[in-house]
């Protein structure tokens, strides 16, 4: 959640300043309905996040803004036995408990043995991320490899093995149809948002719907994902597909660079 925030935010900044580098009245419209949308970004997050970074403060005795399993989360994505028996495994390959129970039981044997100890949350939090990056620095091939895995695990119209073994034919079926006829609207509605920008660039509403769909993603090429992580982002994905079939079907649709008045495709 946090990499997402930050990522968010900066992004948001940015497209701020290169607004605000135009001097022509839409381009500071624009640029000033950037920055209050920024600031109330900042504000919703940091009322959010405030309560929970003092109750771990005060419980794992680090103001930690977020969650303190975001190293084992890059970890368990980036390592040697994960390279090698699911990135380099057949396609479609699952990290089952007969391989991943012994490396967890391996990590929590070195976790014991380290020294200085690691008593505390956040420092075994620190350890995992020294951990991943080792490896990631020792197999840049297969950490890019992996980023690539885990952008289709991200967006893949079923889940892996063995739940997709376990859910009947005919639903699998109709899930296949429905994520595929979705995922194509998706990519209409994306090129009918840079069709219709205009010289100031996106507004706002539409900008936001690419930056939260683009930096989950950015995330979740390196963290470990699955099918459950863009769950946050369905909302945006079915916005952005309505217009795009809407669009293709010859429908009128509300352009998100006007007032409001609908535009005809």
């Amino acid at each position: 959640f946090l990499p997402f925030t930050l990522l968010q935010l900066a992004a948001v900044l940015l497209l701020t300043n290169r607004k605000n580098s135009s001097s022509s009245p839409e381009n500071s419209a624009h640029s000033r309905t950037w920055r209050h949308s920024a600031v109330i970004q900042l504000l919703c997050v940091t009322l959010c996040l405030f309560p929970w970074f003092l109750r771990n403060g005060l419980v794992v005795g680090k103001l930690t803004p977020a969650t303190t399993h975001g190293g084992y989360t890059l970890l368990l994505g980036n390592n040697s036995t994960f390279y090698r028996e699911v990135l380099h495994g057949p396609w479609g390959t699952a990290w089952s408990g007969e391989s991943l129970l012994p490396w967890q039981q391996e990590l929590e044997t070195r976790l014991r043995a380290a020294q200085p100890p690691l008593n505390t949350e956040p420092q075994r939090d620190q350890w995992f991320y020294r951990e991943a990056f080792v490896t990631i620095r020792r197999q840049p091939t297969d950490f890019l490899l992996s980023c690539l895995y885990r952008f289709t695990r991200l967006w893949d119209i079923l889940p892996q093995d063995p739940q997709r073994a376990a859910i009947p034919l005919p639903v699998r079926w109709g899930m296949a149809a429905w994520f595929s006829l979705l995922w194509f609207g998706l990519l209409l509605g994306i090129g009918v948002l840079f069709l219709r920008r205009n010289s100031a660039g996106f507004s706002p509403p539409s900008g936001f719907l690419l930056l939260m769909i683009l930096n989950v993603t950015a995330v979740h090429l390196l963290y470990w994902t699955d099918l459950r992580m863009r769950a946050p982002l369905m909302p945006l994905v079915a916005i952005l597909a309505i217009q795009g079939w809407q669009t293709l079907l010859g429908r009128s649709v509300p352009s998100p660079q006007t007032t409001g008045k609908p535009h005809d495709a």
